[in-house]
């Protein structure tokens, strides 16, 4: 029996949506995990005034987006159950 790749494409079709979004939301809190210890650093190392609001305010933020971006999935998770 020959067996086709991708022979029922309504299913991935269904599936694809989730595993973007899962992929997305994964790689979208690793970049802003990298900000976060990208923004620590500055702030340890900054001679400038203007950096530490600055680096102090963009990793307030990311670190709230990966929150909402993290409650979104469990959220999500528990909505499928």
């Amino acid at each position: 029996m020959l067996v086709r790749p991708f022979a029922d494409a309504t299913v991935w079709r269904a599936a694809l949506p989730g595993l973007l979004r899962s992929a997305f939301s994964a790689l979208v809190s690793r970049h802003h995990a990298g900000a976060v210890r990208m923004d620590d650093q500055a702030l340890g190392q900054a001679g400038d005034p203007w950096v530490r609001p600055l680096s102090r305010t963009i990793r307030h933020q990311r670190r709230g987006e990966t929150g909402l971006i993290t409650g979104l999935r469990v959220s999500r998770r528990r909505l499928a159950t």
